[in-house]
């Protein structure tokens, strides 16, 4: 793990650098950068886990630094070690997702706490970004697995038309749901709910809302029809929940929408 301290003071960074004991925080290397020129070119050709930031440097602040870190979306943790302890620096670092604001001076055991909280957090970013490709792995070799069983009964944009179907045919029904789909058609249903979207722009769920919404719209064109046949009519066995789709889809409560037709 390498990390890097960003700060003009010579004098300062050096005892920083030496009277910590990062062997203890298993950083295996310690750079420095004496101004955010310095800091962005060692950024930009090295991984640099930790970045331990002064604010107030000649030219390009550390704040600017920072920013500049964050529209790269370097994968990195920055703290800021400063002298000031202005309230709209500490503000600005939160906006900015700095890990910890730091006031000098500062004893090393500060600075080692700090940092470690620093190294914890990336260490449970990284482990949660594994656990995340390793099930996206998972979800490709199963779902190569039900290509190779089934895939002369349907090529994407055709599974998507029979899930279409499914839906349309099925509007009325209360269980109508992405598992529910995915059980019919035996695939697992996050992976159908990505192939979905990829088709039609949309989430399964949100297509089911969309279409009973219309339909709804349709019936109320009918004047014999009750609000709770409809309600019944297009999945919703619960007449409020029905009303406040409704009124999130259309802007009025379908009684409302019924009058303005």
């Amino acid at each position: 793990m390498k990390l890097m301290i960003v700060n003009d003071e010579h004098i300062t960074t050096k005892l920083i650098k030496e009277k910590v004991d990062w062997k203890s925080l298993k950083i295996d290397e310690v750079l420095c950068a004496y101004n955010a020129g310095e800091a962005q070119e060692i950024l930009e050709s090295q991984l640099i886990d930790i970045v331990l930031c002064d604010i107030e440097m000649p030219g390009e602040d550390g704040i600017s630094l920072i920013r500049w870190v964050t529209r790269q979306a370097l994968d990195c943790e920055c703290l800021f070690l400063t002298c000031h302890a202005d309230f709209k620096y500490a503000q600005e670092a939160i906006k900015l997702g700095v890990s910890d604001y730091i006031l000098l001076p500062a004893r090393c055991e500060e600075i080692t706490k700090a940092v470690q909280k620093a190294i914890d957090r990336r260490t449970k970013r990284q482990n949660h970004k594994e656990i995340y490709e390793y099930g996206q792995k998972w979800l490709d070799t199963q779902t190569d697995e039900l290509v190779r069983q089934n895939g002369s009964r349907y090529t994407k944009d055709e599974l998507v038309h029979q899930c279409i179907s499914y839906i349309q045919s099925h509007l009325s029904s209360p269980e109508l749901s992405v598992n529910q789909l995915g059980d019919h058609f035996y695939m697992n249903r996050v992976y159908l709910n990505r192939l979905f979207k990829q088709v039609q722009g949309i989430s399964i769920g949100q297509y089911i809302i969309n279409e009973r919404m219309k339909l709804a719209a349709q019936l109320l064109k009918k004047p014999s029809l009750t609000l709770n046949s409809i309600s019944e009519g297009v999945g919703y066995s619960s007449y409020p929940c029905f009303i406040s789709t409704f009124k999130k889809f259309y802007g009025c409560t379908p009684s409302q929408y019924r009058k303005k037709i």
